[in-house]
């Protein structure tokens, strides 16, 4: 949260992510748990770069919210909804795109299946995840109107 909180300049805009890690991190747990899959150094490993995926969406659709309530001096409902559906098939493309990237790996057999199986699944639902915490946590998160400072 820190690197967040450096690269954003905002304790507010870190707070939203950081209030989306854990839910999305949840949620990966949960999906593992439904298929049995155990918690071990090659799913964490797969959990660990979930989270970075789930950073980049964050991120991504945060920065258009922030941009239409900043610059555009929208309302920060009029925000959410407008920068949010503005980004949201290019994040939903890039997600699909790096699920399409991992999901082939599920089918090689043998040794390879073994070792690697839960670690490929684990991405898979952590991008899963990611995606519906960028889609969803993150502009409701952000509809609270900001505190304007006194001058």
């Amino acid at each position: 949260m820190l690197v967040v909180l450096l690269f954003l300049g905002s304790l507010r805009k870190s707070f939203v992510i950081g209030l989306s890690i854990p839910i999305a991190i949840m949620a990966t747990f949960a999906m593992m748990g439904m298929s049995n899959l155990t918690l071990n150094i090659m799913s964490l490993g797969g959990l660990a770069l979930g989270v970075g995926l789930l950073l980049d969406n964050a991120i991504v659709m945060l920065e258009n919210i922030f941009r239409h309530n900043e610059e555009l001096e929208k309302s920060a409902d009029d925000s959410a909804h407008e920068g949010a559906a503005e980004v949201s098939s290019a994040v939903v493309a890039s997600t699909m795109t790096n699920l399409a990237a991992v999901l082939p790996f599920l089918l090689i057999t043998g040794l390879a299946s073994m070792l690697f199986g839960e670690l490929i699944l684990t991405i898979a639902f952590a991008i899963l995840a990611s995606l519906a915490a960028a889609l969803t946590l993150v502009p409701k998160r952000t509809r609270i109107e900001p505190v304007k400072q006194r001058v």
